[in-house]
């Protein structure tokens, strides 16, 4: 409670720590995940059991958008909490959570460590479904936008994720290569942690198409209804 008079903050998160009792190996970074608005967009970093709001947040979620049809409440905190500046995290795990081997949302550990192997998979992975996932996610992008433009706050973080939304979801060459120099210069903002040197400048280059990734859900949603119907 006090981070959120101290800092003057709306959300107030930590990080979690996963564990199994099942005998799956489950994934855990250790480093202090990404909590700016361009981040967000694409991936959560906050997940419901760590926040803490003020309710005053609530009058920027409610009533529910559009958005809230194809994501968790979790989302719409963040989002509006991150484009009003208003987010404090504490890089400390303060809290463990279970992981069940059905789960969804399940990492494995072998095929989440951070290393060339797994980022070259994600790339192969992403060219070989691009157009499929492009098509998919482009609405669900779409609604990032429109929620992030009905609110009220008026700031270059904001300013930036709504360009980058744009460009997520035009189409063309031409749009293509603009979305790759938006990545470039906002490289360290876009992934789980900053990082420097060449192959984060690679990685960027080449977000377009690897940000697909965190869309394979599509993918593996058809795989499971052509199994049942054979």
């Amino acid at each position: 409670m006090a981070a959120l008079t101290e800092h003057d903050a709306w959300l107030v998160s930590h990080k979690s720590k996963p564990f199994s009792d099942d005998g799956h190996n489950v994934h855990y970074d250790a480093r202090r995940p990404n909590t700016g608005l361009l981040r967000l967009c694409y991936q959560t970093e906050m997940h419901g059991h760590t926040q803490l709001f003020r309710r005053q947040l609530l009058q920027h979620i409610l009533p529910p958008p559009p958005l809230l049809a194809v994501t968790k409440y979790d989302v719409l905190t963040q989002l509006a909490a991150a484009a009003a500046g208003k987010v404090w995290f504490i890089n400390a795990p303060l809290t463990h959570f279970r992981r069940h081997t059905g789960a969804n949302t399940l990492t494995d550990m072998t095929t989440s460590k951070h290393s060339i192997h797994n980022a070259l998979r994600q790339l192969i992975f992403c060219l070989h479904h691009y157009r499929t996932l492009k098509k998919r996610s482009r609405n669900d992008y779409k609604m990032v936008a429109c929620f992030l433009d009905s609110l009220p706050f008026h700031n270059k973080e904001k300013d930036d994720a709504l360009l980058m939304m744009r460009l997520q979801t035009g189409r063309g060459a031409v749009n293509f290569l603009r979305f790759q120099c938006f990545c470039l210069r906002h490289r360290h903002e876009i992934f789980y942690a900053p990082a420097h040197g060449l192959a984060n400048a690679l990685r960027a280059w080449l977000y377009p198409v690897l940000c697909l990734h965190y869309k394979r859900r599509y993918i593996l949603e058809n795989n499971k209804e052509e199994k049942k119907q054979n």
